[in-house]
């Protein structure tokens, strides 16, 4: 009985071990993924995915903006994970206005009708997102990552400016 006790037990910590692992592994569900899992699951239309995801950069965009405002509230690690989050959101936030019959939503017609120009934007928009990422994980104070977060703005405007509808 004792060996049988001692293999349940063992068999539970390996479970649990386990269990761990893979959580540690697949990371945490976040609100800002779960549109991108949502529409690849087909539960969400391409408008509903695109306004999401863009409402996620933006709120990612407010965070590091109310920082670079107000000095000395900067927090290096939260100004990292948000920095991170916009360089491989815009590496994986366009699929969605591939479908221009699911409706413009916020978009301009511009998106399908200058498809060149569009792709130019979310080239130099992914460009600008990784060099900040790229500044953000070493940086210690709001200076280090002022010019950068300015180009990603930048970045912004220049898109909405032809390709979101007011």
């Amino acid at each position: 009985m004792n060996t049988l006790a001692s293999l349940k037990t063992l068999a539970t910590s390996a479970l649990i071990a386990s269990t761990f692992s893979l959580i540690a592994c697949g990371g945490s569900v976040d609100n800002k993924t779960a549109s991108d899992n949502e529409a690849s699951a087909g539960n969400i239309n391409p408008v509903d995915a695109r306004q999401a995801t863009m409402h996620d950069l933006n709120d990612a965009m407010g965070v590091m903006g109310n920082m670079i405002k107000n000095p000395d509230k900067f927090d290096a690690n939260t100004f990292k994970k948000e920095a991170a989050f916009l360089a491989e959101t815009s590496e994986k936030s366009w699929e969605h206005f591939d479908d221009q019959s699911a409706g413009a939503g916020g978009s301009t017609e511009a998106v399908w009708n200058d498809k060149e120009g569009f792709a130019t934007q979310i080239e130099m928009f992914k460009a600008v997102s990784a060099g900040l990422n790229d500044i953000a994980q070493n940086a210690k104070s709001v200076d280090e990552v002022k010019t950068a977060f300015a180009g990603v703005g930048a970045g912004c405007q220049s898109c909405h400016t032809i390709y979101k509808a007011e």
